[in-house]
């Protein structure tokens, strides 16, 4: 699934390349021409993506043709380089389902970032990148910091998307990732065409910011709240009514329904076995080994110790309240 911070980049780009600008506003902070086409029909997004894709791979076997026991970190480069370009070149085609007004185009661009995750998965796992970046290691031609860093980058990304295990684990791992992969894009399509609601009367109104209210459909008895991200903070902050905010906050956690709580729990049980197959006794030491904190053991231990520091001032504090 892609990450907040690239469907942000997407949609400031959106912003800027999506027509002209009303007379006497500021100039967009992106020029008009970016290269990326964010008005692509169903059938062109579903072309270009598949092409993209083709592209990618030809890149890569031209990369592998070459000997193996040949490969410096030039060739190491070269295969950053294909991955970068093929990130660059489905950006917006893996992105509109969460930024397109056309139902069309988003099913497709939805079908593409499926695609591309089952791809970058695949690419992940290649046993020959793998390689190439243990040789590079051993080589130790790679320029410091920066390439002595993307060589590290590839071996332990290597090592934890299961390049280096037999075929048949690979296999397997290969496929529950990408497993992984659809049911996190799947929760999160579910929640995008969701559109939640709950309705406050005007008197529970009263405390919200006039700015806020305008945003807001008029009913008879008050107003209609949308449920997500956008709402939450506003809402949360200035509801004065708990009662109200109870509400809010129950329509935002049941967002889903129960097909999302499906998905969490297959999502789970993949990980759980994507765990043990890598070689870690759980997803949370998976997860771990490759941050600070590197073991459950230590962030338990870190908790633990805090909430003991800090529970005699919890208990003044609601003492002093109540």
């Amino acid at each position: 699934m892609r990450f907040p911070i690239v469907n942000a980049c997407l949609a400031a780009i959106a912003l800027a390349t999506l027509g002209a600008a009303p007379v006497g506003s500021p100039a967009p902070s992106l020029p008009a021409a970016t290269g990326l086409n964010f008005h692509q029909t169903a059938a062109e997004l579903t072309a270009s993506c598949d092409a993209s894709i083709a592209t990618a791979k030809a890149a890569y076997a031209k990369i592998f043709a070459a000997p193996a026991d040949k490969a410096t970190f030039a060739t190491l480069q070269a295969i950053e380089t294909v991955g970068a370009d093929f990130n660059d070149a489905t950006a917006v085609q893996g992105g509109l389902w969460e930024l397109s007004p056309d139902a069309e185009v988003r099913k497709a661009s939805f079908a593409c970032s499926q695609k591309v995750s089952d791809y970058n998965v695949e690419v992940g796992s290649d046993p020959r990148i793998y390689a190439v970046a243990q040789r590079v290691t051993t080589l130790g031609d790679a320029p410091i910091p920066a390439g002595a860093k993307l060589t590290e980058y590839y071996v332990i990304g290597g090592k934890r998307a299961g390049a280096g295990l037999d075929p048949e684990t690979r296999k397997r791992t290969t496929a529950l990732f990408q497993q992984l992969n659809d049911l996190e894009l799947k929760f999160a399509q579910q929640l995008e065409s969701e559109s939640t609601t709950i309705e406050i009367t005007t008197a529970e109104a009263k405390s919200l910011s006039p700015g806020f209210l305008t945003t807001l459909k008029k009913t008879a008895t008050g107003y209609t709240v949308p449920v997500d991200e956008s709402t939450y903070g506003q809402f949360m902050i200035s509801e004065s009514s708990s009662a109200t905010r109870k509400r809010f906050v129950q329509a935002f956690a049941n967002r889903g329904g129960i097909k999302n709580v499906q998905r969490l729990q297959d999502a789970v049980a993949v990980r759980d076995e994507l765990a043990h197959l890598l070689g870690y006794p759980s997803w949370a030491a998976y997860q771990l080994d490759v941050k600070m904190a590197k073991t459950p053991e230590r962030v338990e231990t870190l908790l633990n110790t805090v909430s003991e520091k800090l529970l005699p001032k919890a208990q003044s504090e609601i003492a002093a309240l109540t």
